[in-house]
C-alpha cells in the first residue's frame, strides 16, 4: 500500500530542516502501518557505502547487524547496489526492521535487481520512502538529497567502505549525530567505479 504524507506529521522530522524544504512523502507500507516510524529516530541506523564492497566489509556487516539480531533497532539505507542491498537484507536475516530510502519516484523499481528484497522489506513489516514525484527517475542529484532524508531518520550513521569523493554523506542533519566509518582494508584493489546503466521499472 502506497501513501502519501506531509512530512511535519512525524516526530522523527520535528527537529530536521529538511522538513521546510519536502513537500511530503510517499511511504510504502504493509497495510498502511506507519507505527515503525515512532521508533525514529531514537533507533535508527542508517548504513550506506560502497556499491562494490569489499567481501571484508560485509562480513563485518553481517557480524555487527548479526549481535544486534532481534532488538528495536531499525536500519535505514538507500536500496541501492552494494552496501545498501547487503544492509537491507542482513537486517532482515536478524530479525530486525529496515526502511529503504528511495532516489527516484515510488512507483519505480530502481535498481531493478532489488524488486524482490523490496517486497521482503514490506512484507516483513519495514517501509520504502520516496521524497520525489511519482514516475521521476532516479538522477543522479537526486541521491544526495536522499541521503539527507537517510541521515535525518537516523541517531547515527555507519558509513560502511565509502570513496573520499563518494556522495554517500555528504552533511548531517542534526550536529548531535554520531557518524561512525569503516576504512577500506590496505592492500585490498579498489572497486570498480563504473555501473551497469538500467533503466527504472515501474511497480504500480
Amino acid at each position: 500500500m502506497i501513501t502519501r504524507h506531509a512530512i511535519a506529521d512525524f516526530s522523527a522530522f520535528q527537529t530536521f530542516s529538511v522538513k521546510r524544504t519536502v513537500p511530503h512523502l510517499d511511504i510504502e507500507s504493509k497495510d498502511g502501518d506507519l507505527s515503525l516510524l515512532d521508533r525514529l529516530p531514537e533507533h535508527g541506523l542508517a548504513i550506506v557505502g560502497s556499491r562494490y564492497p569489499q567481501l571484508r566489509s560485509v562480513q563485518l556487516l553481517e557480524k555487527t547487524l548479526g549481535e544486534l539480531s532481534n532488538t528495536s533497532l531499525v536500519i535505514i539505507s538507500g536500496l541501492a547496489r552494494g552496501i545498501d542491498s547487503r544492509a537491507h537484507e542482513i537486517a532482515l536475516d536478524c530479525g530486525l526492521k529496515t526502511i529503504g530510502i528511495l532516489g527516484c519516484g515510488i512507483d519505480l523499481e530502481y535498481p531493478i535487481e532489488n524488486a524482490h528484497l523490496r517486497r521482503r522489506i514490506i512484507q516483513n513489516g519495514g517501509l520504502v520512502i520516496s521524497q520525489f514525484e511519482r514516475n521521476e527517475a532516479p538522477l543522479k542529484h537526486h541521491f544526495l538529497i536522499r541521503n539527507r532524508l537517510i541521515a535525518g531518520l537516523s541517531k547515527a550513521t555507519w558509513v560502511v567502505e565509502a570513496a573520499a569523493i563518494s556522495g554517500t554523506l555528504k552533511e548531517k542533519p542534526r550536529t548531535s549525530q554520531e557518524v561512525l566509518a569503516t576504512e577500506r582494508a590496505p592492500g585490498e584493489p579498489a572497486p570498480s567505479s563504473k555501473e551497469e546503466k538500467a533503466e527504472p521499472t515501474r511497480t504500480r
